[in-house]
């Protein structure tokens, strides 16, 4: 059982190595916005980039993840690990031989769609999707991979190997791209096929680890062993509860490009500052916990469960806050100081922007749905997740559609943003409840009082970073086209006095829960 001390230390390594990722894909979305902006080879990128995006987030982090790992640290702990080798063994010939289908087939049907001509723009984007849909086979063994890791407590191989798509991507903007041509639409083809063999790489990363660490997988076709068939049990509701939910993210870009050409870029943009901020800790949090969570429930020892989780609920949202209110209120400002350069213009940033102080909220309800869902997945129950996951779906795509036809030219992106945000919020709010009947212990009055204190002095500290940031650029006059150290200098002191006056707040409105949400994460490691 991992005790607490090593969640934490766990949690540590994957959120320095998820934050270099996160730094490195933050200068790989740079150089992207300098050379192709928000113009049509960008969204026509985004776009395409989500459908293997939607299989890797559903069928690799989602399903594989809440169903794999479970079952694998349950035959790993009553039958050894020479059992578990086996079962790891028949899912990934599996799971390797579904994805090599379902690969085969999707490319073969983009090229005939692509044949049907529907003009510029949609062909670019089907031709792209055609290229890039082979990462999913990659990334979905490198997730199996990464399970095999999870559930014997070693978070930084898998980690590390999420820099690879970053590194390789980088490189093929410098030095590759030129080589496809001098026009965007031609040079976007070489970042397509740039991020297909980075996805062999990442798997042939961890494979080489996973060898060294005493894994030697042999070919199986024993599928019909009991833990195969409650895998591919505790898999299909994930899948399709989690698929119905990505498949709306991806129907949203569609609908975005009919918006105009800019929109799914600029709600593209916008949408990696969020992630990155979001995979540095809830991220992190959660792809920890989700072993916790199974070796908690698997011992019977539900009141540890409810512990941890009413834990990181209160600590995760004393930390994200700041960062959501600076990323929502100089939204402007930190667009501009990160991608505005090249291509990407004023234009580019504001509608970006728009798209970011939409979104930049839902950082809060992100983060603590991260670390709620894998307490369902913990306890094998994929079910309930999906059943909310449907009606949160459901929200967000009449949403969209009545933002793509209701909303102002410029502003249904934002539309969006808000039904991303608000089907999560009600997901999470559900999912609480449902564990509150269940299991009893999460204690709502606390988490309610300690989450709205810190959303005032969220508040209170929005006015004051935009009060100085407004003062530091009238003084220093600071602008779009301002030099990128006054930019960072004027940022830089408005969020300083604004992280004051947050921490100042907290302590003045309520200086108990602050110490004991800082005490709780220390205290975390004499439990779990």
């Amino acid at each position: 059982m991992h005790s607490g001390r090593k969640i934490l230390k766990s949690t540590a390594v994957v959120s320095v190595f998820t934050g270099l990722s996160r730094g490195l894909g933050l200068l790989r979305d740079m150089m992207m916005a300098s050379i192709f902006g928000t113009t049509l080879a960008s969204s026509a990128f985004t776009v395409a980039w989500r459908l293997p995006n939607l299989f890797r987030a559903v069928f690799g982090e989602g399903a594989l993840s809440a169903a794999f790992i479970p079952v694998l640290t349950e035959t790993q702990e009553k039958e050894g690990k020479a059992k578990a080798d086996e079962l790891a063994s028949s899912i990934f010939m599996l799971i390797g031989s579904a994805l090599i289908l379902i690969v085969g087939v999707g490319v073969l049907l983009l090229i005939l769609l692509g044949s049907l001509d529907l003009g510029e723009r949609w062909n670019v984007t089907i031709s792209l999707a055609a290229t890039v849909l082979p990462y999913v086979l990659f990334i979905c063994l490198a997730a199996l991979c990464m399970g095999i890791f999870h559930t014997n407590g070693r978070f930084l191989v898998p980690t590390l190997s999420q820099c690879i798509l970053n590194v390789i991507w980088i490189g093929v903007l410098l030095w590759i791209r030129p080589l496809f041509g001098a026009s965007p639409m031609e040079q976007i083809h070489a970042v397509a096929w740039g991020v297909v063999v980075a996805g062999a790489v990442q798997l042939g990363f961890q494979s080489i680890f996973l060898w060294r660490m005493g894994f030697n997988p042999k070919p199986s076709f024993d599928f019909g062993k009991a833990q195969v068939g409650r895998f591919l049990k505790l898999m299909a509701p994930v899948f399709l509860g989690s698929g119905v939910t990505q498949l709306n993210v991806f129907l949203a870009s569609i609908l975005a490009m009919f918006a105009g050409a800019w929109a799914p870029a600029s709600f593209g943009f916008a949408e990696r500052l969020v992630y990155a901020a979001l995979g540095i800790s809830g991220t992190a949090l959660g792809t920890v916990l989700l072993p916790t969570f199974s070796r908690q429930a698997a011992s019977g020892k539900h009141d540890d469960l409810v512990a941890t989780l009413n834990t990181f609920i209160r600590g995760i949202a004393l930390v994200m806050t700041p960062i959501a209110a600076t990323l929502c209120v100089l939204a402007v400002p930190c667009i501009r100081l990160i991608f505005q350069r090249g291509t990407f213009d004023n234009t580019s940033a504001i509608l970006s922007a728009r798209a970011l102080m939409v979104l930049a909220p839902g950082l809060i309800v992100f983060s603590i749905y991260k670390v709620v869902l894998p307490a369902f997945y913990g306890l094998q129950d994929t079910k309930t997740p999906v059943r909310v996951g449907l009606c949160g779906t459901g929200i967000a795509f009449v949403m969209n559609i009545l933002s793509v036809v209701y909303l102002p030219d410029g502003y249904q992106h934002m539309g969006l943003a808000a039904s991303v945000v608000l089907s999560s919020l009600f997901a999470t709010a559900a999912l609480l409840f449902v564990l509150h009947k269940r299991m009893g212990g999460l204690n709502f009055v606390r988490t309610a009082r300690s989450i709205v204190s810190t959303l005032v002095s969220g508040v209170i500290m929005s006015a004051a970073m935009l009060h100085l940031y407004r003062y530091m650029s009238s003084k220093w006059n600071v602008s779009g086209e301002s030099g990128v150290l006054c930019q960072f200098a004027a940022l830089a002191t408005a969020i300083t006095g604004g992280m004051v006056v947050y921490i100042a707040v907290r302590l003045i409105v309520n200086r108990g829960e602050t110490v004991s949400a800082f005490r709780s994460l220390v205290a975390a490691r004499r439990k779990g």
